[in-house]
């Protein structure tokens, strides 16, 4: 479970910086990434799922990630 939290986390930290960038400069950082537009779908599908993870550890005070 602790591997399932670090990726939570980086997850959400690439998508907090990427709404950062978007918010700043107005680029999306997501939809540079090459490939069809079903890879950029998964990649805010992983980053929704990651902060739905999150949630339920904070939430349920699970302190498994440290």
């Amino acid at each position: 479970m602790k591997y399932l939290c670090m990726v939570a986390e980086w997850c959400l930290i690439a998508g907090g910086l990427a709404w950062g960038v978007m918010g700043v400069m107005g680029m999306n950082l997501f939809s540079m990434i090459p490939g069809p537009d079903m890879v950029e779908m998964a990649v805010y599908i992983l980053i929704g799922v990651s902060a739905l993870y999150m949630t339920y550890k904070m939430i349920t005070h699970h302190k498994e990630c440290h």
